[in-house]
């Protein structure tokens, strides 16, 4: 029998062996990656001549700020961080590789920069990126996200209306200037204008970033820095409806109070309440305000000016009562009686039996000082009329001077 199926079988077998040598070699890439990182050395600087000058181009986008801490001085800000130098050890010819112009490298495999933050008082822990971009000229591509947690000197005095002014500086840790140079990818205006990806759904706006380029000098040595200055400002709605509008409403209800009329005895007692209330609004809205050693805020000398306010008004209605009392025999007492009913306090039955007793016997006395009486209660409205205009013009005053302290930068 003839054997037919002889050569379908050999063409199967060779082809099992072509196939198993072919899986065998490296792809293009790995040949590739194989052939610049064989002979490589890690720990030597980029560039043929050691007199050389290695260039790095610095550039990030601020993405987001996370946290600004002000008791402890500290901004938490998440940045897309991207850093570009040129290795012609890792260069090729893309014909000799099937025209791969671009290739991904492990990071720890090559030399790398130790561009640091100054600033930075925490470890980074944000996701760490082990590859790198490799064109084939040798130019690499460094991207990587970064939550960086440095410190900052925050100045709340303007609270809730301030601004803030962060700097990140980046620098060569090891690497002199003369070794390495940090150079901006992008120019100035590109810098600014790429702050419209700042994520500003939080409490803190982006305002505009400036950079700075300059040698430090160090042990006799110069070293190249970029800073960039943050400039931050806080978003003062949830501060203006939560503290300043409640306060503005008690002072404005502790204004009416001076519409009842002098005699009245629930005066006082009306502007005892507004300030006993002002102290329980506070109570509850400390937790709000920022708590730093550096000094304090400006609204802080605001709370405390409107307690004294209301502690003038106060004082204010006391002394309306004692010229309108003041024509009573033993003025203090009557003052002090009226005080305290209008307080919501009654004297005793033994205060009040006496008290009947003594108008009792000065009955004749207090219809011949009627007049007088008259004319008291006279000058008791008029004084109460002028108080109330020092009043107010004092508030004014108060006002239109925190208005311009906030508003002046």
């Amino acid at each position: 029998m003839p054997l037919t199926g002889l050569p379908s079988l050999m063409l199967l077998f060779v082809g099992v062996l072509v196939g198993g040598a072919m899986a065998r070699e490296p792809t293009m890439l790995a040949r590739l990656a194989n052939n610049l990182l064989q002979n490589y050395t890690v720990k030597v600087r980029p560039v043929r001549n050691w007199t050389s000058t290695t260039n790095v181009f610095l550039d990030f986008s601020i993405y987001a700020i996370l946290k600004v801490d002000v008791k402890n001085q500290m901004v938490t800000t998440y940045l897309w961080y991207r850093e570009y130098w040129l290795d012609r050890r890792l260069s090729w010819d893309p014909s000799q590789y099937e025209y791969v112009e671009r290739l991904s490298l492990p990071i720890s495999r090559m030399w790398s920069p130790d561009i640091v933050i100054s600033e930075l008082v925490e470890e980074d822990t944000s996701l760490e990126v082990p590859y790198v971009y490799v064109n084939s000229t040798g130019f690499i591509t460094h991207l990587r996200p970064l939550r960086a947690v440095t410190t900052c000197i925050l100045n709340i005095f303007s609270f809730p209306f301030d601004k803030q002014n962060c700097s990140l500086t980046f620098a060569a840790w090891t690497y002199t200037a003369s070794e390495v140079t940090l150079v901006l990818r992008r120019t100035i205006e590109q810098l600014r204008k790429d702050r419209f990806a700042f994520v500003s759904g939080g409490e803190w706006e982006l305002l505009d970033i400036v950079p700075y380029l300059w040698l430090q000098k160090k042990d006799g040595k110069l070293y190249s820095q970029f800073r960039f200055n943050m400039i931050i400002k806080r978003r003062p709605l949830f501060y203006v409806v939560n503290l300043l509008v409640p306060s503005l409403i008690l002072m404005i209800v502790d204004l009416a109070g001076f519409l009842l009329p002098p005699e009245c005895g629930e005066r006082v007692s009306f502007k005892v309440t507004i300030l006993l209330g002002y102290f329980v609004f506070l109570t509850t809205v400390v937790g709000i305000l920022p708590a730093t050693a550096q000094g304090t805020p400006l609204i802080g000398v605001y709370f405390v000016v409107c307690i004294a306010l209301l502690v003038i008004s106060l004082l204010e209605t006391v002394l309306v009562l004692r010229v309108l009392y003041g024509h009573q025999e033993n003025n203090t007492a009557g003052v002090w009686t009226t005080l305290l009913i209008s307080l919501g306090f009654s004297p005793d039955n033994k205060d009040k039996s006496l008290t009947h007793t003594q108008g009792s016997e000065n009955s004749t006395s207090n219809n011949d000082e009627s007049g007088a009486s008259s004319t008291l209660l006279e000058k008791a409205y008029q004084l109460d009329k002028i108080l109330t205009f020092c009043y107010l013009l004092l508030i004014s005053c108060v006002v239109v001077g925190f208005v311009l302290a906030w508003a002046l930068p």
